[in-house]
C-alpha cells in the first residue's frame, strides 16, 4: 500500500467522501439476498414507511463511512489505519447495495 504524505491523504479522503455523497455505487460480486424471497405487494402506507427507514438506514450507513475514513486519517498506526479503511469500503458496499437495490 502507498503511504501519501498529510496533503496527500487529506485529499484523496475528501475525494472519498464527495464519490460517498454524489458517485455511483460501487459494484459487489456477492449475491442479491433478497433473490431468495418472493416479492409482495406493499400497500402505500408500507412503502412510505419502507422508503423512510431504508433513507434512515442509508443515512448511518453513510456517517459510518465518514467516521471509519476521518479515523483511518489519523490513525498512528498502519495496521488500525488499513483495518478502518476496510471497514470503510465494506460500508460502501453495503451503501451500494441500498442505491441500487432500494433507488431514491
Amino acid at each position: 500500500m502507498n503511504r501519501f504524505n498529510k496533503l496527500d491523504n487529506i485529499i484523496i479522503y475528501f475525494d472519498k467522501g464527495l464519490r460517498t455523497l454524489w458517485g455511483e455505487p460501487v459494484g459487489t460480486i456477492r449475491p442479491d439476498p433478497a433473490q431468495l424471497f418472493e416479492e409482495v405487494e406493499l400497500t402505500t402506507v408500507e412503502q412510505q414507511l419502507s422508503a423512510r427507514l431504508m433513507r434512515v438506514d442509508h443515512a448511518g450507513e453513510v456517517a459510518a463511512q465518514a467516521l471509519y475514513q476521518g479515523q483511518a486519517l489519523t490513525a498512528r498506526r498502519i495496521d488500525i489505519r488499513d483495518q478502518l479503511q476496510q471497514s470503510a469500503v465494506e460500508e460502501m458496499i453495503i451503501c451500494a447495495g441500498v442505491k441500487i437495490g432500494f433507488g431514491n
